[in-house]
């Protein structure tokens, strides 16, 4: 990534009402084996969780656009997607520097300043994130319900699955956040169409593009899904989804698609679930769940939530409107 595109980067979000001021050396956070990541929707940063005090740290504010799903390149950089429509693009995270680079780039359909980095088709609002064994990375945008593949040294972009490629049921609802599971194949939430609607999990082939339903409406019996968000497996490869419709954590059979409710504010108690975002297993295989302005962690056997980070736990500035996390794996 060159120079200028970095230089460009920080211009735009000064202009956003960001400082322009580089991270000095001693600002640089560092990151540790279990280390919590999470995105901040409001305040359009990224914060880092201390697994076990609950503190936080403001890693960035100078995003500049709306930050979803995060990720974790081969070389430690953290990726993020932005689905802002002034500002669809896909951004790392320098480890080393501080510094925010554009990774990918089809313009913005309301910016005419924002650079097209890569060839291919627009972002028009990406969402969901994960990386291949590869190192390519697979966006999901939101707008134009399609999946992309994008290379990210050159930010090239190709679609995988969407309207015009693959075969199976279309994404009828919102694209939100996504899972990789260990055979290479995509698990994706799609919400609900409509308030009173219900979502689905999506099964899809990265190399054709054909999408199944793995659980939904018509696949797998239990509690439907009213609007499904975050998506994340343990190492059986179970499903475990948020629900924002019900503020529930929703356990899915990964071949049969049944569903089971395993918190919510009518099972387990301690904190009560209001938004239920990102979810993610902690180095302990803990499950940990992002809700609003709270992290707690949930005992899958009783549903139990114990808070971990909020407001009047864990020193530093809060977040406000938590949408994505994920834990520092080394």
């Amino acid at each position: 990534m060159n120079r200028f595109l970095q230089v460009w980067l920080v211009c735009l979000i000064v202009a956003c009402g960001s400082s322009d001021k580089g991270l000095d050396p001693e600002e640089i956070p560092t990151f540790s084996e279990g280390d919590i990541l999470l995105t901040d929707a409001a305040q359009r940063a990224l914060f880092r969780i201390h697994p076990s005090t609950g503190d936080r740290t403001v890693v960035t504010d100078r995003i500049g656009g709306v930050p979803r799903q995060i990720a974790r390149d081969a070389n430690g950089d953290l990726l993020m997607t932005l689905s802002e429509s002034s500002l669809p693009i896909v951004l790392r995270f320098d480890v080393r520097t501080g510094d925010l680079f554009i990774v990918s780039s089809g313009g913005s359909p309301v910016d005419p300043n924002v650079p097209i980095i890569g060839s291919g088709p627009a972002f028009l609002g990406p969402v969901g994130l994960v990386r291949e064994i590869s190192g390519q990375l697979l966006i999901g945008d939101q707008p134009s319900a399609t999946i992309f593949r994008v290379d990210p040294d050159s930010g090239d972009r190709m679609v995988v699955s969407g309207p015009d490629r693959g075969d199976g049921p279309p994404f009828t609802g919102r694209i939100k956040q996504f899972a990789l599971e260990a055979d290479g194949n995509l698990l994706l939430v799609v919400g609900s169409v409509s308030q009173g609607g219900e979502g689905r999990i999506f099964r899809i082939d990265p190399n054709s593009g054909d999408r199944i339903v793995v659980s939904g409406p018509e696949m797998g019996e239990g509690p439907r899904l009213m609007d499904p968000e975050g998506i994340v497996l343990n190492s059986l490869n179970t499903i475990f989804v948020t629900d924002i419709g019900q503020a529930a954590v929703i356990r899915i059979d990964p071949i049969s698609g049944d569903r089971t409710i395993i918190s919510s504010p009518f099972m387990g108690g301690g904190e009560l679930p209001d938004i239920p975002s990102g979810l993610a297993f902690n180095t302990l295989d803990q499950l940990l769940v992002a809700d609003r302005t709270v992290i707690y962690r949930v005992d899958i056997s009783t549903g139990d939530r114990t808070v971990i980070s909020a407001p009047i736990i864990g020193q530093g500035e809060p977040f406000l409107v938590a949408d994505d996390i994920f834990v520092i794996k080394n």
